[in-house]
């Protein structure tokens, strides 16, 4: 869902890479032939749609390793040569081969490539914002047993494409368990198609760096195809690092040759992190730049955070792959330009009570039409950070933000899924989901369960079991849940879970009917059996992850509806005065349909006004305080 933007402030600090990636063409000669590396260029919402995932992590080795990555380009039939190097006494863990088809022709591969005369799988299909398309393929097993065997040095293979003009190119990874490594090192390869108009990952690091330290690595080399630099016509991308240009001469077809079905590069074998030599000035040549870079003269000590960050105006550049060589080594990647804190939840993060929300999820983000009556409690917190988003829709159940992340997108309106959202924060991430998985704004469902008719007698065993029966069928979405927000403890955010509170008060202090305190006991006791079995269930999922809680019930005790200081919107705290609200039928519950169920809404509305979400963002700051 789209995130609504809150105030910018500072909280936190990080430490924080971008590449930016620009392709430009900065001429073109007079030809009959048409220059290569262009084609008709898609709009920009097209190219952007084209190809909306960006780069993905698919391979994250880790331990005693190196590797050998290089790419050739078949524009024969009788094929190319490939050429790995073999580390002494080194043995392949893993191998993989990315095939890039040639840009603007729309041509699906069916036949594949060969190496040494065996296919090579065409998995991992993405369609890239040049219509063309991407392919990944795990190939250990084509190359393991030659590499094992051979000495160490250079070892060739035979690639061939059984269509040379509509694939671009080949670039193969090799990792080697490798006995002269010493110290633990990362190899992770990013694939997919970066989309031309934009795109932000992460790469997160298990320690902060040491630039001191001899064993720091921080190794990119990036793979691009459909991309050509000759005399008289340069097609470049930049990259920059942390504010820092770190070359204006990317890509080319260094591992290929200067035509359409050859134009294929990658940063590896027999290239230097040396050059460009002046990072500001575009490719004087065809190999102005070998697309393999240092990173480390471009962080700082204590960053534990890559940001590679791309845009490509040109809309005619395919980088298809990134493999980081690193220690410290690499703990995931995440995608998207990651807000610093992002709220998730329901009702009690919209700052919506029952009164004011005219509910339309198709047209509200928030699923409610209109202003809120209370600022929402994640925008008072919001004040601490660069950017913060707040997805939590009126309404939400956890099922819900489970089933929208699946499937990828919102099934009640065109917003980005909440848990998507939450799984790229970069500081912190609180959430407010639950109570509408266990219905407990349904005031008529729990007097029906918990009370006698006389309202004045408490059901205790059979309320908690209803109760419990209800938390305990939440409780597999409560997992997939905590499971995703996984995924923003990875990228360094904290991940507070707001345990909900008793929203009524003992006894009856103000509203109509208050010519004398009236005791509330009864439904205060009731809520508290509801509240506490949905929050077992909150807590026992969130302590399994490790997240912070942050309990509401003893800072809201005593202002809850019927109080004189109350932190939220209900007036009424007596079930008895479930009656009065009714105008017909005294049945069991006590309500009709309409206006009479409505009135019972508002008068025990739960959720916080003011107060109330003011004392929501005081626990979350608590909670997260060193």
């Amino acid at each position: 869902m789209p995130a609504t933007r809150l105030r910018r402030g500072k909280l936190l600090s990080a430490g924080l890479v971008g590449i930016c990636v620009v392709g430009a063409l900065v001429a073109t000669p007079a030809a009959a032939e048409p220059t290569p590396g262009t084609g008709t260029r898609p709009a920009a919402a097209a190219a952007r749609a084209a190809a909306s995932n960006g780069l993905q992590l698919k391979v994250n080795e880790r331990g005693r390793i190196s590797r050998s990555v290089a790419a050739v380009a078949s524009d024969t039939a009788a094929g190319g040569t490939l050429t790995l190097r073999k580390p002494a006494g080194a043995t392949v863990r893993r191998a993989y081969a990315a095939v890039a088809t040639t840009g603007f022709r729309g041509t699906r591969l069916v036949e594949p490539v060969t190496v040494d005369g065996e296919p090579i799988a065409l998995d991992n299909e993405v369609a890239t914002g040049i219509s063309s398309f991407n392919y990944l393929a795990d190939v250990t097993g084509l190359l393991k047993s030659k590499l094992d065997s051979a000495a160490a040095g250079p070892v060739t293979f035979s690639v061939v494409e059984p269509q040379p003009d509509a694939v671009d190119g080949e670039i193969f990874v090799v990792v080697f368990d490798d006995p002269a490594v010493t110290v633990d090192l990362t190899v992770s390869l990013l694939y997919g198609a970066l989309s031309p108009t934009g795109d932000e990952y992460q790469v997160e690091l298990a320690t902060p760096i040491n630039r001191g330290d001899r064993n720091t690595r921080l190794e990119m080399s990036l793979g691009i195809s459909f991309s050509y630099q000759s005399a008289g016509t340069q097609q470049f991308s930049t990259v920059d690092v942390n504010g820092q240009r770190l070359t204006s001469a990317a890509g080319g077809e260094d591992d290929g040759a200067d035509h359409d079905g050859a134009l294929i590069t990658v940063g590896g074998e027999g290239d230097a992190a040396a050059n460009p030599a002046d990072a500001q000035t575009g490719p004087s040549e065809p190999r102005s730049d070998d697309e393999l870079y240092d990173l480390l003269p471009f962080v700082d000590d204590s960053d534990r955070r890559v940001t590679v960050r791309t845009a490509n105006p040109s809309l005619d550049d395919n980088i298809l792959l990134a493999v980081f060589t690193m220690n410290p080594p690499v703990t995931g990647i995440t995608t998207g330009a990651g807000p610093d804190y992002v709220a998730i939840g329901d009702s009690t993060t919209t700052g919506f009570s029952i009164p004011t929300c005219r509910e339309d999820r198709e047209e509200s983000a928030f699923g409610c039409v209109g202003t809120p009556p209370a600022t929402p409690y994640p925008d008072r917190i919001a004040g601490g950070f660069d950017d913060a988003n707040r997805v939590g829709i009126w309404g939400y159940t956890i099922r819900e933000a489970v089933r929208d992340a699946d499937n990828g997108r919102n099934a009640k309106g065109p917003w980005r899924p909440q848990l998507l959202e939450a799984e790229e924060a970069r500081q912190l991430v609180t959430v407010s989901l639950g109570a509408n998985d266990i219905r407990f704004s349904d005031v008529p469902f729990w007097l029906r369960e918990c009370l006698a008719r006389q309202f004045t007698t408490l059901l205790r065993s059979t309320c908690n079991e209803a109760a419990k029966t209800r938390a305990e069928a939440m409780r597999p979405d409560v997992v997939k849940m905590m499971n995703r927000l996984d995924k923003a403890r990875s990228n360094g955010a904290e991940v507070v879970i707001l345990l909900y509170y008793n929203p009524y008060h003992i006894r009856k202090e103000a509203g109509p009917f208050n010519l004398a305190s009236r005791d509330c006991s009864v439904l205060w006791a009731m809520a508290e059996i509801i509240i506490a079995n949905l929050n077992r269930v909150l807590r026992q999922e969130a302590e399994k992850h490790e997240f912070t809680l942050a309990p509401l019930s003893q800072a809201f005790s005593g202002h809850g509806a019927g109080a004189r200081d109350s932190y939220v919107f209900g007036s009424d705290c007596d079930a008895a005065g479930a009656a009065s609200a009714v105008k017909f039928n005294l049945g069991w519950p006590p309500v009709n349909t309409g206006d009479s169920e409505k009135e019972i809404h508002k008068r025990f509305d739960p959720h916080p006004n003011g107060k109330g979400t003011q004392t929501q963002a005081n626990q979350v700051t608590t909670a997260v305080k060193p």
